[in-house]
C-alpha cells in the first residue's frame, strides 16, 4: 500500500480506484479541450490515449440524467473516451494519475456532480473519499477542492461543449 497521506494516492494502491473499471468498460469522456491537453501534456496523439465509440439515444440519456454536465459529450451519435489498458486508464500509475492537473475535466470533478445550483456526490462506483469523509464539506477539503474550483470546471464544461 501507497505511504502517500492523499486519499487517491492511497485508492490507487488498493485498486479500486475510479481509474479502474471493469474490463471492458470505456473511460470517461472526453472534451476537445480534454485531447489537446492531455496530447500537449504527455506529447501523444489523441488516438494513443483515446478511443471513439458509438453510444445510442438510449445510453445518452442515462448518461446526461446520470451528470447533467455530460449534456454535449456525445457528437453524432459518437463519444470519445479515455482508452484503458485491461481494466486500468492508461494514465494510472503507480502513485494515482500521471496526468496530475491536465486530467481531463470529468476527472478533475469526480466524485461531485452538479444538480441545478446544488453539489450532489455522483450515485454508484467506488471512491474511497466518499467512504472516508463524513459529508460534502469534508469530501470537498479531503480532495483538496472547493465549490468554487467545481463551479470553475463546470464553466470550462460549458465552455468546451459551445453551451
Amino acid at each position: 500500500m501507497s505511504a502517500s497521506p492523499h486519499v487517491c494516492v492511497r485508492c490507487a494502491a488498493q485498486g479500486t480506484s475510479c481509474c479502474v473499471s471493469a474490463e471492458g468498460v470505456s473511460g470517461p469522456p472526453l472534451t476537445p479541450g480534454d485531447l489537446q491537453r492531455i496530447a500537449a501534456a504527455s506529447g501523444l496523439a489523441p488516438e494513443a490515449f483515446s478511443l471513439e465509440r458509438e453510444i445510442d439515444a438510449v445510453e445518452q440519456a442515462a448518461w446526461e440524467a446520470d451528470d447533467p454536465a455530460a449534456r454535449g459529450l456525445v457528437r453524432e451519435g459518437r463519444v470519445r473516451s479515455l482508452a484503458r489498458r485491461g481494466a486500468d486508464c492508461v494514465f494510472l500509475g503507480d502513485a494515482g494519475c500521471t496526468l496530475g492537473s491536465e486530467r481531463p475535466l470529468l476527472c478533475q470533478r469526480f466524485p461531485f456532480v452538479r444538480r441545478a445550483r446544488a453539489v450532489a456526490v455522483k450515485p454508484g462506483g467506488y471512491c474511497l473519499a466518499v467512504e472516508e469523509a463524513g459529508d460534502l464539506g469534508g469530501l470537498l477539503v479531503l480532495l483538496g477542492s472547493s465549490r468554487a474550483r467545481l463551479r470553475a470546471i463546470d464553466a470550462q464544461l460549458e465552455k468546451e461543449l459551445g453551451r
